[in-house]
């Protein structure tokens, strides 16, 4: 029963923090769109200790990550951030590849480093002629996917 009712809980405030968002991202399409396509991908669990404004922050950087990368025209971004004295976080924007997460896994248990978190979205990004970011929308099959990684 308690199962249950956690359960229960932790999705309302999923759709909760989801409703919250969306009104944050009323004025910029792009935002809301990347917003919902990354708050789809997470499980309910996750979100828990999130409030609307903690989640809004970390997505709008996730998003400025995902512009960058598109301006820069890099192969990938990649950027590291230490949180705290024995916590890092690390952001990963690219083509999505196979194995990527597994190749991450990996990398980090070889240097002995522990992952609390891991976040793994796919996207789809659309552009027009002019080479400009029109949609962003959850993945489809024939569509260009981008990786969004946070570790």
């Amino acid at each position: 029963m308690t199962n249950k009712r956690n359960s229960k809980s932790s999705l309302n405030h999923k759709k909760k923090l989801e409703t919250d968002i969306i009104k944050l991202t009323k004025s910029n399409t792009l935002l809301a769109q990347f917003c919902s396509c990354y708050i789809t991908s997470l499980n309910t669990k996750s979100l828990y200790k999130h409030t609307s404004s903690t989640l809004f922050e970390f997505l709008k950087t996730q998003f400025n990550y995902l512009l960058t990368y598109f301006e820069k025209k890099e192969d990938y971004l990649l950027d590291i951030k230490k949180t705290s004295q024995r916590t890092i976080t690390v952001s990963i924007i690219c083509p999505d590849v196979q194995y990527l997460v597994f190749t991450l896994e990996n990398l980090f248990k070889e240097f002995n480093l522990t992952i609390t978190r891991m976040n793994h979205p796919l996207v789809s990004v659309y552009k027009n002629k002019k080479q400009e970011i029109t949609f962003i929308d959850l993945p489809k099959k024939d569509s260009k996917l981008f990786s969004c990684c946070s570790i």
